[in-house]
């Protein structure tokens, strides 16, 4: 009797450790530093206008149907030159999505401009993600982030984002041009720390090759449109 009654106990405490194991956690899940949004098209295999979260558990396994909400900050709302006019989401500012069976949620994000904390106190952070994991799995999590660029930096009189209500949509539209080339190239040349020109992680390292290799085709392209 007692035997059998320790097998239940110990079968119980190991059931009912599962699912704290499997909780989804922001150690071992990718939310990257950094947004970008990018006039379309989208290019195919080009991280660039694709924010890509993907949620794991403590065991590094994905987790699918974990919920992700991302809040930008009502500071960097107006800086940035959305295409349409309107920021996505619904409300404007807010994207809701479900991981797949991977584990990961898309989110394509069309304007240009570059907002970064660290210059623009009025968005502090730029947004924020929120992490909830499904139902038997469970946890959750935040992670602020600091960050939004585009290959579409400034406009083409060289202006860029600034506070309060600032953003590179010039006559009605923006697009990626000479006067973004000219802005990006010293960053690619001189392998700078320019986090509107670094759109491959690490986000606060150098910029290299591989952020030159992603950013060529939207400015040979031309990409424009209505903001």
């Amino acid at each position: 009797m007692r035997r059998s009654l320790l097998t239940v106990l110990l079968l119980s405490s190991v059931v009912l450790a599962r699912p704290s194991f499997a909780q989804v956690t922001a150690a071992t899940s990718d939310v990257p530093d950094c947004i970008s949004v990018v006039p379309p098209p989208l290019i195919a295999g080009n991280p660039i206008g694709r924010y890509i979260i993907t949620v794991r558990d403590a065991a590094s396994t994905p987790i699918p149907g974990a919920q992700i909400r991302v809040v930008f900050n009502p500071g960097t709302l107006p800086m940035v030159a959305w295409c349409g006019g309107i920021p996505p989401g619904a409300p404007p500012g807010t994207l809701d999505g479900t991981t797949n069976a991977a584990g990961v949620v898309e989110f394509d994000l069309y304007g240009s401009g570059c907002v970064q904390s660290l210059t623009h106190p009025c968005a502090t952070p730029v947004a924020t993600v929120f992490v909830a994991g499904p139902p038997g799995i469970g946890g959750n999590f935040v992670e602020d982030i600091f960050c939004l660029n585009s290959p579409d930096v400034t406009s083409d009189t060289g202006l860029r984002a600034a506070c309060p209500a600032t953003s590179v949509c010039l006559g009605g539209s923006t697009k990626c041009g000479l006067s973004d080339a000219v802005f990006h190239t010293p960053c690619i040349k001189g392998g700078l720390i320019c986090p509107c020109t670094k759109f491959l992680p690490p986000f606060g390292a150098p910029v290299g090759i591989g952020d030159a290799v992603v950013l060529t085709p939207f400015l040979k392209a031309g990409n424009f449109c209505p903001c």
